[in-house]
């Protein structure tokens, strides 16, 4: 029976898939192209989210209350600091709206302010300009002047324009900057990640930006809690010891060997081998889905070794890739849960 369900494994495996910045840990299935990585970062790190069909929609426009929201996030995830909250002017902001709250934040930090009619503009879609202001003032960038052919030297934003320019959190188009255009999903999540990073904040352990150091114990999925204990590099003189008939790597290729700690932190029973799955991802930005004695022969303290766990039990075992020796060091260990309800990839530091 174990062997079935290695050989079934070893076909889901098997593939070694060039890895997109959104497949490395977005959902977003419609993400792609120049901004797809701060996407992705705005995502793991908490500013944005996206539809239950699972697509963020980047070409869609912003409303104004979705990005105060951004913003607010950008801040407070950044400095760990909780805006204050209270009311606000706007008669078309009202408490049970589902972006209340972040407006009010926005409004009572000085960030956002409304039009001559009093308004807010709430489900209005947010200019350009309008979001160079807000971002100019959550981020206190001393006012510049600026260069595009587009935006009026006299015009009342010129100088926030050229603040966010200047900190490189807004870019233009060649030289002109299109301050009227609408902005786009995909560019208000990419502007919002660089204002949470030149607020300081850091990408959540575990994520490719951030990944798990040797030792850290990080959640996998919803049942389990995974560290990276060694990593070997060149493991093929140990597996050479493991048994006579093993072979080398291929010509190019070595053998790079993690051992693992897995804890079972569900609520019935689980099995490394058959509800996980280990990759390296090469710093070639290849994912290798291959791990245990499928990718290296017969290595010690297999994966593929490990029982059965219940609740609070917890078990080493050995991993083992195949990788282009070019591709090894700078790599990343990634584990997923399978059929798991919440972000199941994490990521852990591999060679260096």
């Amino acid at each position: 029976m174990r062997h079935i369900a290695v050989s079934i494994l070893t076909i889901l495996a098997v593939l070694v898939t060039p890895l997109s910045a959104a497949e490395a840990d977005g959902p977003f299935r419609d993400v792609s192209g120049t901004l797809a990585d701060e996407i992705v970062k705005a995502y793991n790190a908490g500013l944005i989210s996206g539809y239950e069909d699972g697509t963020f929609r980047p070409n869609e426009n912003v409303t104004r209350a979705a990005f105060a929201k951004m913003v607010v996030l950008a801040v407070e995830t950044a400095t760990k600091k909780t805006l204050p909250a209270g009311s606000e002017p706007f008669p078309d902001v009202q408490p049970g709206q589902t972006l209340y709250q972040y407006v009010v934040k926005a409004y009572k930090a000085g960030y956002i302010s409304g039009y001559k009619d009093g308004t807010f503009g709430y489900n209005k879609p947010i200019s350009r300009q309008e979001a160079a202001a807000i971002l100019q003032r959550a981020l206190n960038l001393p006012l510049q002047p600026e260069n595009f052919k587009d935006v009026p030297d006299n015009s009342t934003l010129a100088k926030h324009i050229g603040a966010v320019a200047a900190a490189g959190i807004m870019q233009g188009y060649g030289d002109t900057f299109r301050p009227t255009q609408n902005l786009p999903r995909g560019q208000a999540a990419a502007v919002a990640y660089r204002a949470y990073e030149k607020l300081g904040g850091k990408a959540p352990v575990g994520t490719r930006e951030n990944p798990a150091p040797l030792g850290t114990e990080v959640k996998v999925g919803d049942n389990w809690r995974v560290a990276v204990v060694d990593i070997v590099e060149d493991a093929w003189p140990i597996i050479r010891e493991e048994n006579m008939f093993n072979e080398p790597p291929a010509e190019g290729h070595q053998f790079v060997m993690a051992r693992l700690r897995f804890t079972y932190v569900g609520k019935e029973s689980g099995t490394p081998w058959l509800h996980l799955m280990t990759g390296y991802l090469g710093a070639n930005r290849v994912l290798y889905w291959r791990g245990g004695d499928t990718s290296c022969g017969v290595i010690p303290d297999s994966i593929y070794d490990v029982d059965e766990l219940f609740p609070g039990a917890s078990v080493e075992a050995n991993v083992c890739w195949s990788i282009p020796s070019g591709a090894v060091k700078g790599g990343l260990i990634a584990v997923e849960e399978f059929l798991s309800s919440s972000d199941a990839r994490v990521f852990f530091e591999g060679v260096k």
